[in-house]
């Protein structure tokens, strides 16, 4: 194979690669309403504290790395005795949505909650929150209000601080007519300072969009993290691709010139 085909091979290659893989870092700016004034963590930062999110789009597969001194602690027993199921604290379920819309009336969306900022309309529930390894998880179609299709910090404390009003846990209860479950494909796992979750995305209309909105915290909500992954529109893939044919054409323009000299 010579120069001008193994450019060409290289280029298209490139071409594939780029147009199903997408990947951006999130950095943790919001804070949410319900944070009784302290800020972006409640309680120590080295329990509770989220710094990023690191979202990658791989064809239909959403993996998303949250950075977090939770990582590893959901099965510690953290303040059970504030729990209404006395679990202590455990790990979220993933919210998912077309788009991000949070209430921005102030500085790090202090007046977002459940009820002011984006409507989810997929959630990952996880099969065991308090897990502390992690295990398999499934996808949920929401609709209604979020206070319809997910629980709620208030719905799982009976007592102490914690941030108040945000969704953190999909309501799987099967009579429950705004959540309805997808597949079953989708894993979690977790690790010392890390909250791991892959999603099949197949069939969903989340493929389709210009972007992907994402929420997740800890069921206190003592840190919330959200944000958005861009995934580049069709045609910005054909300009990407044009660009790098008109590449591969002036090389070939080039191997011709100097064949004629």
């Amino acid at each position: 194979m010579n120069k001008l085909k193994s450019c060409i091979l290289v280029l298209g290659l490139l071409l594939v690669f780029i147009s199903n893989v997408f990947a951006t870092t999130i950095q943790d700016v919001y804070y949410g309403a319900g944070g009784h004034g302290r800020g972006d963590v409640i309680g120590k930062v080295k329990d509770f504290g989220i710094s990023s999110m690191d979202v990658e789009l791989i064809g239909n597969t959403l993996l998303v790395d949250i950075h977090t001194g939770f990582g590893g602690k959901g099965d510690d027993g953290l303040f059970s005795r504030l729990t209404k199921n006395k679990k202590g604290i455990g790990y979220g379920d993933l919210f998912l949505s077309n788009a991000w819309t949070p209430d921005t009336t102030k500085s790090h969306y202090r007046n977002d909650d459940h009820s002011t900022g984006t409507v989810w309309t997929y959630g990952v529930a996880l099969d065991d929150n308090w897990g502390k390894n992690g295990g398999s998880a499934s996808l949920y179609e929401l609709s209604g209000t979020n206070d319809q299709s997910a629980i709620l910090t208030d719905d799982l404390f009976k007592k102490g601080t914690y941030r108040n009003g945000q969704e953190v846990l999909v309501d799987k209860d099967i009579k429950n007519s705004y959540s309805k479950k997808l597949n079953e494909n989708s894993l979690w796992s977790t690790q010392a300072g890390l909250v791991h979750f892959q999603v099949d995305l197949t069939g969903t209309s989340l493929l389709g969009g210009s972007e992907i909105a994402l929420h997740w915290g800890m069921t206190c909500g003592n840190d919330t993290i959200e944000g958005r992954e861009p995934v580049p529109e069709p045609a910005t893939l054909t300009l990407l691709g044009l660009g790098l044919l008109g590449l591969a054409g002036g090389a070939a323009r080039k191997k011709f010139k100097r064949s004629q000299k």
